[in-house]
């Protein structure tokens, strides 16, 4: 008796060992199988948790100043030369009578720009996965080899983000009027075929073929010298100062230079797509002070940006071509934060009546 229950537990020993080793394997069989696709997942779909303490701590409001009230101005900072000079306005009031105010503007954070290389990721949305996903369409960063002829390629979604209206800031109320007062998606290049291939991009901006030379790309050595100052040339709408050049309105770019430098660059042509579509308007200048119109350029010294993922612009804000090397150089972290976001800046001005 006790021989056969010795042998029963050895039996039952050994049983349960090869059930171990089946688990084991079952478990190794399942993680290997599944680890690409989670390694591709938190690689290219990065999250921004910028839903959090981050909404406070991340974003530069001092850089809403200064804040021009007639003549005079409330705070330091740069004013676009091609701004309202009037003190005083009047815009069409009730009823259709004229209603006499004073010129205000200030800068507004009112958009975000996210790049992506993996289509339908979105980290302003913490990783959610949008149904435009198509994984034919991947981006990449490039490899920048010494010849320059390697290209990266990002996908972008547009963002309104009217921060000082969603946290109950906003002053000039007027100035909101038309505009929107929450967050919303407003273009996603996935959905748009000019943005992956660059003959068809051509077909919306015919001009880029009067600047597809060497003399017109050795002319924005000026534009860049100027973006420094914060005063971009808006006349050389071809250059983006120190960024490159604003053709083609395509999403490929060349990878010789840092993540930063490459999405600047982008970031400008994003905006002056939307211009050509009449998806963004002038908010500045003393035609815009009763209502913002569209305009087929980029007004470049409208604009200011500040990175807001993975590291962020806290403490400012830089305008359209201004060298990446004063406003940090590489700002990516390696695997979980090298698909950027951007915060968009513009100066708006209006007629503030008294009713």
């Amino acid at each position: 008796m006790k021989a056969r229950s010795k042998k029963e537990r050895r039996n039952r020993a050994a049983e349960g060992w090869r059930i171990r080793q089946r688990a084991f394997a079952a478990a190794l069989l399942a993680a290997l199988t599944s680890a690409p696709e989670c390694a591709s997942a938190a690689g290219t779909c990065n999250r921004s948790n910028l839903f959090s303490s981050r909404l406070l701590t991340d974003i530069c409001y001092e850089c809403i100043f200064p804040v021009k009230i007639a003549s005079a101005r409330v705070g330091k900072g740069t004013i676009p030369k091609a701004s309202a000079r009037n003190p005083m306005c009047v815009c069409p009031g009730a009823f259709g009578i004229p209603a006499p105010g004073v010129t205000v503007g200030m800068w507004n954070p009112a958009r975000l720009i996210e790049f992506t290389r993996d289509p339908g990721c979105s980290p302003v949305l913490n990783g959610a996965v949008l149904p435009s996903r198509n994984r034919a369409d991947l981006g990449t960063h490039g490899e920048g080899v010494d010849d320059g002829g390697d290209l990266a390629f990002y996908h972008y979604h547009y963002f309104s983000f009217p921060l000082l209206s969603m946290l109950d800031l906003g002053f000039l109320t007027r100035c909101a009027s038309g505009d929107y007062s929450s967050m919303d998606l407003m273009y996603l290049s996935e959905l748009d075929p000019t943005w992956k291939k660059e003959k068809l991009a051509a077909l919306t901006a015919p001009e880029s073929a009067l600047f597809a030379n060497a003399p017109a790309v050795a002319s924005c050595a000026a534009d860049a010298a100027a973006s420094q100052t914060g005063e971009p040339l808006d006349a050389m709408f071809w250059c983006l100062g120190a960024w490159g050049t604003m053709y083609p309105l395509a999403g490929y770019t060349l990878a010789s230079g840092s993540i930063n430098e490459n999405t600047s660059e982008l970031t400008g042509r994003v905006i002056m797509a939307l211009h050509r579509r009449g998806l963004a308007v002038r908010t500045m200048g003393s035609g815009s002070l009763c209502s913002w119109h569209p305009e087929p350029f980029m007004p470049k010294s409208m604009y200011r940006y500040s990175m807001i993922f993975p590291r962020p612009e806290s403490r400012s804000n830089h305008g359209t071509g201004v060298s990446t090397m004063r406003t940090g150089g590489d700002r990516q972290i390696p695997g979980t934060g090298e698909d950027p976001v951007y915060l968009i800046w513009r100066f708006e001005e209006c007629c503030q009546t008294a009713y």
